[in-house]
Parts: structure tokens; C-alpha cells; sequence
């Protein structure tokens, strides 16, 4: 059996934890950021156009306010009065009412853009090789889907709807304010450095920070799921490790709150120091204004007015670093997504791919194989030609590559040199979806969903007639355990099938492959779970389910090895011997001493 090397690391993909990205690789985040909103476009420039007629719509009351002061009242004029205050408080009404579209239509357009996301990341994970998931922890693409995915959101409803709303409150209340008076409004303008200059530093923080803690949620997420299921409770608790595993989980909880707590206070003093302007403003403002009030060269309501703007003018450029700080954390949202999208499909789909329906006749040439991120070959040079219709089997010690053999027969992964035909077509020319249609696979440890008896045996198959059914359950000797289970076929089975036994799953298996009906059937020990009682009531079954097919099994069990037309020996990734059981014996070397150490004891 091949060895994978599984790792605690999401190996392939990087952590972003120290170093903000450089200028031009943010560029091209953004780009890649503002692309997903492109389908939106139409609705995009919608939001933007109620955007601005809200922002309008708040920018009308310190004006009428103007005209209040300085024209309604001291001409003592109750109609126009009452105009304005109509106007003053149906401006407010509307732009409430339009930020509740605003706010929708965001809402929206983010959730189809999530849903985008999760589904690109969701069918290009689909598209990666065995190889690449045998390195993983299947928590870690759990967080990447709902915590990473899940974060953007804010970032699209907030940051982006935040920046459009708050530039064009600043640029109409600057305008605004320039017409009313351009000497008080230089002199509100000259603080509006001091809110932009330390914006960098904040957002390279936050970014630091934003990257470690969707790494830590993701090792949360790795250890509930590897602790907290079925097999990882009983490795846990057999082996009395349950202080230590929550010993484990504290300090990961521990850290995620730290790291809570310091992004939640980053740039806190940066916003104190604004809101610290955003009283200093309005004092120069009152003094400075004050006294052109006095000279008659500025009028009350002017300055009223012109205080209402300053609010509408530091707020809005507050925000705005706030949003600009947030959105270069965001980056590393996007970051570690865009690190899942841009992973290689190292077993792509041929251009124009040759249908095939062919009987299964295997030649294989010069087949080396070595998994990804590694050179040792775990197959080399390999040479076979296995007949349609006929069981092969493979033997030989842990290691010799008889599952990474078949892992290439099915087309799991490509090899390095070398190639596969099948019918005479290189497997990697062959229609993907004929071959799958056309192919079965049983494990040593065959999955189970958390779904009823019914459905795992039906799966890929669900257009099973109750015959077709019935048929599957007798052939594979599952009879009795049907009519044992409480609700029959519609018993739940359990998360990875806990309820049945290691033999009743593989039965369960086999019965998925009879419903299959393969033409190329792969057997990975497929019977290495059963006892000796369960093997024999078995084996007319598998008989049955290897007949006319072509057939390559990896053989623990003696009766499976004398049954194959052909047995392949592979020894460190070479085929060192080959034939029939009785030739192949009589010729001693490596299979006689498998059979001696390894079947002897088996028979009868």
C-alpha cells in the first residue's frame, strides 16, 4: 500500500500571518475582489445611485436650517417656515427608507457573491487530486468554506456600500461647505491629514492579525472534527488522552479570544485620536466663525449650517480609514480563499475527450508514479497487460505500491511517466464520466453517510428499482442484518456506519458495487474485515459480482488469490513476479514466502 504522509499542516497552502502583501500584489487582489462583483454590476450601479440619493437626502437639512435662520424667521415668514421643517423632516424619513434598500439590495448582492465563492471553492476542491486531500485535515477545508467564506460577507456589505455612502458624503458636504464660506472650510480641511497618515500601519496590524486568527479557527475546526467524531471519541478515549485533548482545545480557544481582544483594539487610539479632532473642529470652527459673525461677513445660519456640515465632513473621512483599514484585512480573507481557487487540478479532463464503453482490457507502460511534493517513486517502471473480463490480484508486503497501483487504474491521480491504456486509449484521453460510470471501488474501510441503509446503497446509483434492491442485499448476504435493523432498509446507520460492524460495512459496499454494475471493479482488501464465517458466506457472492468484469483486487485472503487469473507480486514499486497461483508458487521467491507467512495459516 502506497504511504501518503499525512501531515497536521494544510500543506499546499500558505498562511499569510506576518507581512501585509506588497503594493502591487494588493492591486491585484483588489482586482481579483472587485471581479466577483461584476455579474452584480447593473444592481451594483442601482445601490449607488440610492446611495447617492440618500446621501442627498441628508445633506438637505442643514441647508433648509440656513434658510430658516437666515431668511424664514427674520422675515417672519410661517409658510416658508413651515415648508422647510416639512421638507427638514421628510429628508431624514426618505433616507431611512432608502437605507433599508440600500442595506437589501447589499445584503443581496453578498449573498450571491458568497454563494459563488463557496460553491467555486466547493467543485474546484472536487477537482484536486486523492493526493492533495490525503495530505489535509478535512476541518481545515471545512474553515475555509464557512469561516473564510463566511467573513467576506461583512467586507462586501460594510466595506464597499461604507466607502461609496461616505465619499460621497464628504465630497457634497466639502462642496457644500466651500459655497458657503472657502475661508472656514481650508481651515476645517487642514485636520484632514491627521485621519488618513497613520491608516497604514493600523491596516498592516490588522491584517497580521486577521491572517492568524482564520488559521486558528481553522486548527479549531481540524481538532473538533478529528476529536469529536465517531473513531476520533474511541481513539481519545481508549487511550485515556481526553485532559490532554482539552488541554489542547483551551489553548487554541485561548488564543482565538487573545486574538480577538488585540483586533478589537487595534487603532482604537487612532479612533480616539479622531474623535478627539472631531471636537477640536468644531471649537475653531465656532471661534473663527464667531468672529466673522460679529465683522457681518458670515450669517448665523450659515455658521449653523456650516457646523452641521463639519460633522457630515470628519465622520464621514473617520469611516472611510476605518473601511480602508478594514478592507486591507479583508485581504487576507480573500488571500486564503483565493489560495483554495488557485490550487493546480493535477487530473484535468482531456480538451476533447474520447468517449469510451469498451469491454476494460488493461495495457499499462513504463508506469512510474511519485505523489506530489515528494520524489521518491512509489511506483517504477511498471509493465502490465491485464485482460478484460479476468481477475487480477496484487500481493506483496506494506508499502509495495499495490494501492497507489490501483488509486492510477481509476484514475485518482496521473503518472510521472509512463502511461495507461484502456481499450487502447490513454486513460488520460478516456471521457471522465464514462470511466466513472464504468467503475466501482471498495475499500478496506468503506465510507458509510450518516444517512439510512437505503440511501448508502443506492448512492450513484438512485434510480434502483426495489428489485434491483432486493437483488443487491441477497447477493451480498445482507438479508439477515435487514431484517434485524429496526426500521429495515430505512435505519439510520450512523456517522461513517458506527452501527454496523467493519464486515457488515463492507458487505454494504459490495452490495453499492452490485447496484453499480462496473465494468472495472477495484477491490482494496474489500474482504480484510471479515472473519472466517462472514468471508465464506461471502465469497459466492463475490464470485458472482467478479464475473465478465475485469477485475483488480489487493489480496489479504487466500481464496482470493487462488480464484485470480493472474496475480501481480510488487515489491518497493516494481512487479518482480507474475502468473497463477500454482506457477507462481512452484517458482518460490517473494509470493512463496507471502504465501507462507501470510496465507498458509489460512488454509483449510
Amino acid at each position: 500500500m502506497g504511504h501518503f504522509g499525512l501531515g497536521r499542516s494544510f500543506a499546499g497552502l500558505r498562511y499569510q500571518e506576518e507581512t501585509i502583501p506588497r503594493a502591487a500584489e494588493r492591486r491585484r487582489l483588489f482586482r481579483r475582489m472587485l471581479a466577483y462583483l461584476f455579474p452584480y454590476r447593473l444592481s451594483t450601479v442601482f445601490v449607488i445611485l440610492v446611495i447617492m440619493v440618500g446621501t442627498g437626502a441628508a445633506l438637505v437639512p442643514a441647508l433648509l436650517m440656513k434658510r430658516i435662520l437666515d431668511t424664514a424667521i427674520p422675515e417672519k415668514n410661517v409658510p416658508l417656515l413651515t415648508v422647510f421643517a416639512l421638507v427638514m423632516l421628510i429628508a431624514p424619513i426618505l433616507g431611512g427608507l432608502l437605507s433599508v434598500l440600500q442595506n437589501w439590495l447589499s445584503s443581496v448582492i453578498s449573498q450571491r457573491i458568497m454563494d459563488r465563492l463557496r460553491r467555486e471553492m466547493y467543485e474546484h476542491l472536487q477537482k484536486l487530486s486523492l493526493s492533495f486531500f490525503l495530505r489535509q485535515r478535512s476541518g481545515e477545508m471545512v474553515s475555509r468554506i464557512q469561516n473564510d467564506v463566511g467573513s467576506i460577507q461583512s467586507v462586501v456589505i460594510q466595506s464597499i456600500t461604507g466607502l461609496v455612502t461616505n465619499a460621497l458624503t464628504l465630497v457634497g458636504a466639502f462642496a457644500i461647505m466651500l459655497s458657503l464660506n472657502a475661508e472656514l472650510t481650508l481651515i476645517a480641511a487642514v485636520l484632514l491629514p491627521a485621519f488618513v497618515i497613520p491608516m497604514r500601519s493600523v491596516g498592516r496590524r490588522r491584517y497580521a492579525i486577521q491572517s492568524r486568527t482564520q488559521a486558528v479557527m481553522a486548527d479549531v475546526a481540524s481538532h473538533v472534527n478529528e476529536t469529536l467524531s465517531v473513531s476520533g471519541k474511541l481513539l481519545v478515549s481508549g487511550f485515556g488522552q481526553e485532559e490532554a485533548e482539552r488541554a489542547k482545545f483551551a489553548r487554541l480557544s485561548r488564543e482565538l479570544s487573545d486574538l480577538g481582544i488585540r483586533q478589537s483594539l487595534i487603532g482604537r487610539w487612532l479612533f480616539a485620536f479622531v474623535g478627539a479632532l472631531g471636537t477640536i473642529g468644531p471649537a475653531v470652527l465656532y471661534g473663527a466663525g464667531g468672529y466673522l459673525v460679529i465683522r457681518g461677513e458670515l450669517t448665523v445660519g450659515s455658521l449653523v449650517a456650516f457646523a452641521s456640515y463639519l460633522v457630515q465632513l470628519y465622520s464621514p473621512t473617520a469611516q472611510i480609514v476605518n473601511v480602508s483599514v478594514n478592507m486591507t484585512a479583508s485581504l487576507a480573507l480573500f488571500s486564503r480563499v483565493f489560495d483554495v481557487l488557485d490550487q493546480p487540478v493535477e487530473v484535468r479532463e482531456a480538451d476533447h475527450p474520447t468517449p469510451w464503453d469498451g469491454p476494460g482490457h488493461i495495457q499499462i507502460e513504463h508506469l512510474s508514479f511519485a505523489y506530489p511534493g515528494t520524489e521518491r517513486l512509489v511506483l517504477r517502471d511498471v509493465d502490465a497487460d491485464l485482460a478484460d473480463g479476468r481477475v487480477h490480484a496484487l500481493v506483496g508486503p506494506s508499502g509495495a505500491g499495490k494501492t497507489s497501483f490501483i488509486h492510477l487504474l481509476a484514475r485518482f491521480a496521473d503518472p510521472v511517466a509512463g502511461r495507461i491504456l484502456l481499450d487502447g486509449v490513454d486513460l488520460r484521453e478516456v471521457a471522465s464520466k464514462d470511466l466513472r460510470r464504468a467503475t466501482a471501488l471498495v475499500t478496506q474501510e468503506p465510507l458509510l453517510f450518516h444517512a439510512t441503509l437505503r440511501q448508502n446503497l443506492i448512492y450513484g446509483h438512485e434510480s434502483a428499482t426495489e428489485e434491483e434492491i432486493a437483488r443487491a442485499v441477497g447477493a451480498a448476504q445482507l438479508s439477515d442484518l435487514v431484517a434485524l435493523l429496526p426500521q429495515g432498509l430505512d435505519t439510520l446507520v450512523g456517522e461513517r456506519g458506527y452501527r454496523l460492524s467493519g464486515g457488515e460495512k463492507q458487505r454494504v459496499a459490495i452490495a453499492r458495487a452490485f447496484l453499480h454494475n462496473p465494468r472495472l471493479l477495484f477491490l482494496d482488501e474489500a474482504t480484510s474485515s471479515l472473519d472466517t464465517l462472514s468471508e465464506r458466506r461471502i465469497q459466492d457472492a463475490l464470485d458472482l459480482l467478479l464475473e465478465r468484469r475485469t477485475a483488480i483486487v489487493i489480496a489479504h485472503r487466500l481464496s482470493t488469490v487462488l480464484k485470480a487469473d493472474q496475480i501481480l507480486v510488487l515489491n518497493e514499486g516494481r512487479i518482480v513476479d507474475r502468473g497463477r497461483h500454482e506457477e507462481l508458487l512452484a517458482r518460490g521467491g517473494l509470493y512463496r514466502d507471502l504465501y507462507e507467512i501470510q496465507f498458509a495459516a489460512q488454509s483449510p
